[in-house]
């Protein structure tokens, strides 16, 4: 998959990388807007997967619950798991 993000972006070192929600995620509860803030410079939120389907962009109002699924494009030279 790494050859998708480098064509699409023209960079390399960047990964989709898929992230669950669960009962203790420090994202659990945070809107879309706080996370792209505390993610700024590392990763960028492409989209998430909820029961009702998959929101490509999702809004920044969006609030983030158990069993939603980021879908983000990590820088992986600035990452820090």
């Amino acid at each position: 998959m790494d050859w998708v993000t480098t064509v699409t972006t023209g960079k390399e070192g960047l990964k989709l990388v898929e992230y669950d929600v669960t009962k203790d995620s420090p994202a659990k509860g945070r809107t879309i807007a706080q996370l792209r803030h505390t993610l700024a410079g590392t990763a960028n939120v492409i989209g998430i997967e909820t029961a009702a389907g998959f929101e490509k962009l999702p809004l920044d109002s969006y609030r983030l619950d158990v069993g939603n699924k980021l879908i983000l494009l990590v820088d992986t030279s600035r990452f820090k798991p």
